[in-house]
This record gives C-alpha cells, structure tokens and sequence, in this order.
C-alpha cells in the first residue's frame, strides 16, 4: 500500500522535474472522499449450514471521529454504514462468504474541517472471504479467523485549477469521480457459549483505512484515493438467539491505531438469521 504522505513527495519532485523539463500544465488539485468507517468484518459463525447476515456496523459512534495529526486527507466518514455478508459452509470447519458494505452519504461527518463538501454518494463494495474455526456445537469454546478482500468504490468530490504552463489547459473545475481500492481485513474472533442462546466473543483485526491527500499539485487534473495504512480494531459482542434460525448481534468495536482518522468506540447492531444442519438420523 502506498502511504499518502511518500505518494505526494514522489509526485511533487516528479512534478517539478517534468514541467521544468517539458512545459507541461501543472494542476493544483482538491478533494474530498467519502470513505467506509473502520469497522470490524462481519462477526464469523459455524452454526448450521448457511446463514446471511446484515447489520449498521455505525449505529453510535461515541466521539466523533476526527482527522489524526499531521494528516493531509479531506475525509467524510458515513453516518450510516451497512454491511452484510451470506456465509455458507462446506465442512464444520469452513466457510465461505459474500460480503457488501454500503457507506451512506446522508449525515457524513467530516473528519476534519475541508475546502469542499461531502461528494454527496454512496461509497460501497462487493468482495468475499474464508473463515477457518472450530465448530460451535463441538463446545463452549470456539475460534475463528477471518481473512476478507472487499474492493470498494469510492466517491470524490475533486476542484482542478491549472496553476502553471496554462495555455490550452482546460478551465477551473469542479467534478464528481469513483476510484476502486481494496478494503483488507484479517480478523480472530474467540468465542464463548455461556448458554444455549448466548454466545459471547471477542476480535481482534487488522484492516486498512482508504485515505486520500486533500489539496496536492498534480500533471493529472483529477484526484487520488489510496488503499491507504493498516489499523488494528479490537470488539466485545455477543449473539443472541431469538429463535432457532435468528439471532441478535451487537458489537462494540474500538480502534486502537489513528491512521489517518482518529475514532473512538463505536457501537453496531446486526441481526443474524441461521439455516440449521439437518438432524441426525436416530
């Protein structure tokens, strides 16, 4: 992954170099993204055969989140997110998954103070996963790992100005634009039945954090969004049977890194609704 800050140094002594060399039209260039919300992935299960399962992973964020020091990203971080993921198991052991996220724009809170609004769309992403673990049913205790690939599409809201070697240079604008980056995530979730309806557990991950740079000189007249650095999330949550095929299942998920974006915890909510494995026959 290349780190914003490496990405602008590269490109500014690429820059000075070739519009010294060859008089090309040099841009000064601003954006805002908005990008998803470190969340944790979608909590595995290997209860039953398949199961789909679909939750705001940002129900309540209790503080705000807010740009890390000496970051230059003109972020929007959603309100709203929703992320989903259908899970079905081939053996006890194994799972595989469809993942989707839906960043909302309404009420996108800006991570830090922008020279332009939200872009004012929906970021969102279709990828898959494996998870490997032990079977719920084979004891009180069980232990999962998670490894999910998510390319996610990102929306910008770029203002372009031609600042050197203008002549036939297109006009000051501004546009809406869609870059794609990976959204990677390694997660290990322990869990513990305390009873037959309550399970409660406990994850660790590693994720990145799409960022961006906010006002740069660029030989392109439009913006950039990066895959952006790797943060650990640690949660505590639980699943709760409603029934025999739904359950509840709340996460309280905080951020221990700030790169580039500052959280504090943040509280999700999903419901979980579980195909059972057949019944032996007696």
């Amino acid at each position: 992954m290349r780190s914003p800050a490496l990405a602008l140094g590269a490109r500014l002594l690429g820059l000075i170099a070739l519009v010294a060399t060859t008089g090309c039209p040099a841009y000064h260039v601003q954006q805002s993204s908005l990008v998803p919300a470190l969340s944790l992935p979608p909590p595995p299960s290997s209860r039953g055969v398949a199961d789909f399962y679909v939750a705001d992973s940002t129900v309540t964020f209790l503080m705000p989140p807010e740009l890390a020091p000496n970051e230059n990203a003109g972020l929007f971080i959603p309100r709203t997110q929703l992320e989903g993921a259908f899970a079905g198991r081939p053996s006890e052991w194994v799972s595989l998954r469809l993942l989707w996220l839906d960043a909302l724009p309404q009420g996108a809170l800006a991570a830090a103070p922008t020279r332009l609004p939200s872009p004012d769309m929906h970021a969102w992403g279709i990828g898959g996963g494996i998870v490997v673990g032990t079977p719920e049913r084979h004891g009180p205790l069980s232990y999962h790992v998670a490894v999910d690939v998510l390319p996610v599409s990102v929306p910008s809201r770029v203002r372009v100005a031609c600042v050197q070697n203008c002549e036939g240079a297109p006009p000051p604008r501004e546009t809406l634009q869609r870059d794609t980056v990976p959204l990677m995530s390694l997660m290990t979730t322990l869990g513990w039945a305390v009873s037959p309806t309550v399970r409660l557990t406990a994850s660790a991950a590693v994720k990145n954090h799409p960022t961006n740079i906010e006002s740069f000189r660029s030989l392109t007249p439009r913006g950039e969004v990066y895959s952006g650095p790797l943060n650990v999330i640690v949660g505590l949550g639980g699943e709760f049977r409603l029934g025999s095929w739904c359950s509840l299942v709340p996460q309280l998920q905080i951020p221990v890194t700030a790169e580039p974006v500052r959280y504090g915890m943040i509280f999700g909510l999903g419901v979980r609704a579980t195909l059972e494995r057949p019944a032996a026959p007696r």
